[in-house]
């Protein structure tokens, strides 16, 4: 008797069997390189190299290249790891043919209009590393008031998805690429698109799947490429449509959407103007004021404020904001005594201080907030929140930051609203974002932020500035004094304490509280409203009995210790650190991480007191595997890459400064338009 059901076994087991190899053996693509070099008639040069592991179905390999316009491929040349060209086929390409035929052999598989698959053949299973290249002509687009392109560079529906891609992207005169002559932005992958030593680089964080690709645009002055691909429109209507949908429009406004047309010059965050600039620009409008009595003078004022400056800095211009900064300052400083100040300002807060020195800049935008999140993050490594690890990965050691499994901030005390709110945002963000070895690895942060928006619009909030009031001069020279010290106090211990002017208007004898154990900085003070500083109640009682009183608060006690000018070697001797000022050089690091000049004061620091790397928990922490001091504080505590992540996140990758990619937006791109890989 026949059994069905046993025959119905059979042929599913036959079935699976027979489409098992192709599932298992589908062709995989490890990795994708791209460089793209630009030249200034806007053609592109383009090298990929992929490395991948070939199945047995595969005859060919093949680029998409789509949605191309006016744009138009040459020069197309493929060779292997061992630099064996392959042979380049004229006649249209044969995508019929067998994998015999078209091993060894490149061409060009002609589409619609412009549009074509560059192909090769794939010769054997297995690994393969090919490099492709070919010359985008038109790459670039000319607009009316800017140039740019919003390019796809791997394409979604491949055979598979990349494990690992990056986008490289340079001038071939070496001209280097900034925020301050270029905007970028990249799309539809989880990733990052920066820019590193004068170049674009895109790349994934996480492995591309099939619907993933990765678009990448850029724009750029009207003036930095003469290229034949004229758009008459504006450089706005690309960027905009490439936006729509995308995580950046959160950051955006309305205004910003009225002013849309004008994308390349509303964030010119890295332009600054020295009081030189100023004295320039007021020469330059005192001579255009002459020149209109002769009839020429507007004419004339409006050119040479736009080729010198830019068009949109012609309403910093106009409005005299240099000048008026510069006086600011000037009056902030009136009264003061000397440059320094050592004690630690503001009662320590970190908000409050950033935000005073943003507000007299000269810049024309705020500054981003790497430096302020960088200082909050050494401060919770003061707190023992955070503290730097060392793992080996890939045979290299490397630091990572490892985070607290727990921290009672009830210990924290006397911190201001603003910083502990930060801190606190901070330290769950880092928590959570490390997983469960609490070790936060390479990419972790920023995957975490990409996942969990509601974190990251928080922390933006609280780092905004808390105090709306303008500061009083009490506070400017503060803040102001302390930078300076810390800029040049191992100059001035070499010096003596003669050539130091005490801060304080009294020039009396001004003594100073110990600094908390606990906190590990300075609480001495409280402000009123007007600015008026006054000592806490419970230090009052302190004030004559516990601690030794110092000539004036804006000199280093030890400096009392030398009144005439030593050597180096001397000052080693004779230094020798309590508690106090170890608290208070941590406090020093806190607030030189703020300036962005921690490298510089701890280099310094390894001269003026070694002993504060042996005693300090912090100045323990950037002892490196040899036992030295290391200069490269920022980089080799990791925290310049978390404190970035925060601030690129959270702020300038919208504006195209660089920072996170998006998973959506993208559209209108050249380019892509589905498929490639192996078929």
């Amino acid at each position: 008797m026949i059994n069905f059901n046993k025959m119905r076994k059979a042929a599913i087991v036959g079935m699976l069997l027979a489409t098992a190899p192709s599932a298992i053996m589908a062709s995989e693509i490890d990795t994708i390189d791209i460089r793209v070099v630009l030249d200034r008639s806007g053609d592109a040069y383009v090298q990929e190299r992929w490395n991948v592991d070939v199945d047995n179905s595969n005859t060919e390999w093949y680029l998409s290249m789509k949605n191309f316009g006016n744009m138009v491929i040459s020069d197309f040349k493929v060779f292997d790891n061992d630099q064996k060209y392959y042979f380049s086929d004229d006649t249209p390409w044969d995508v019929d043919r067998s994998r015999d035929e078209k091993a060894g052999k490149c061409g060009v598989h002609n589409l619609e209009g412009n549009d074509c698959e560059l192909c090769w053949g794939v010769g054997s299973s297995g690994p393969h590393c090919w490099t492709a290249e070919y010359k985008i002509n038109g790459f670039v687009k000319r607009f009316e008031d800017g140039c740019g392109f919003n390019h796809c560079f791997v394409n979604h529906d491949m055979s598979s998805g990349p494990k690992y891609t990056r986008t490289t992207i340079s001038m071939a005169d070496s001209t280097p690429l900034s925020a301050e002559n270029a905007r970028i932005w990249a799309f539809r992958y989880n990733g990052t698109c920066k820019f590193v030593d004068g170049k674009v680089v895109a790349e994934n964080i996480e492995p591309l799947t099939t619907d993933n690709s990765m678009v990448v645009m850029c724009l750029f002055p009207k003036d930095a490429f003469l290229s034949s691909n004229v758009v008459n429109d504006t450089i706005g209507t690309m960027k905009w449509r490439a936006l729509e949908g995308s995580d950046y429009l959160e950051n955006y406004t309305e205004e910003d959407y009225a002013n849309g047309n004008n994308v390349l010059w509303k964030n010119n965050e890295d332009l600054d103007l020295t009081f030189l600039d100023i004295l320039l620009i007021i020469g330059i409008f005192i001579v255009g004021a002459v020149a209109c009595f002769i009839g020429y003078g507007l004419f004339y004022l409006l050119i040479c404020a736009v080729l010198y400056y830019g068009s949109g800095l012609l309403w910093n211009v106009v409005s005299l904001r240099p000048l008026r900064i510069y006086l600011r300052r000037k009056k902030l400083m009136d009264g003061a005594q000397s440059e320094y100040f050592r004690a630690v300002p503001l009662n320590g807060n970190l908000n409050r201080a950033f935000h005073i020195l943003d507000d007299n800049n000269y810049k024309i935008l705020p500054k981003d907030k790497d430096d302020l999140y960088a200082a909050y993050l050494v401060r919770l490594m003061c707190y023992k929140a955070i503290s730097i690890t060392s793992t080996i990965e890939k045979g290299k050691t490397v630091n990572r930051m490892k985070i607290a499994s727990g921290f009672d901030w009830n210990k924290v005390k006397d911190e201001n609203k603003a910083d502990l709110k930060c801190m606190k945002l901070m330290y769950r963000i880092l928590k959570n974002a490390s997983g469960e070895n609490l070790i936060l690895e390479k990419g972790e942060l920023r995957t975490y932020l990409n996942k969990n928006k509601s974190d990251a619009k928080s922390l933006l909030k609280a780092v905004e500035k808390e105090n709306k009031s303008e500061c009083t001069p009490q506070e400017y020279q503060e803040v102001v004094g302390l930078k300076n010290y810390l800029n040049d106090f191992l100059e001035l211990s070499r010096r003596g304490v003669k050539d130091v002017k005490p801060l304080d208007e009294s020039g009396e004898r001004a003594s100073e509280s110990n600094l908390p154990v606990e906190n590990g900085y300075q609480k001495d003070y409280s402000y009123s409203d007007n600015g008026d500083k006054s000592l806490l109640a419970e230090n009052i009682d302190k004030e004559d009995n516990s601690i030794p009183e110092i000539e004036n608060s804006s000199v280093p006690a030890n400096y009392h210790k030398d009144t005439t000018s030593v050597d180096a070697s001397d000052a080693k001797e004779k230094r020798m650190l309590d508690e106090y000022e170890m608290k208070m050089w941590d406090e020093y690091i806190v607030f030189a991480t703020l300036f962005g000049m921690a490298d510089q004061v701890i280099e310094d620091l390894k001269e003026y007191c070694p002993d504060y790397f042996a005693v300090s928990l912090l100045g323990s922490q950037l002892i490196d595997e040899s036992g030295h001091v290391v200069s490269d504080f920022n980089s080799y505590t990791g925290i310049s890459s978390v404190s970035h992540s925060f601030s690129s996140h959270l702020s300038s990758s919208s504006s195209g400064r660089g920072g996170h990619s998006s998973f959506g937006g993208g559209g209108g791109h050249s380019g892509g338009g589905g498929g490639g890989g192996g078929r």
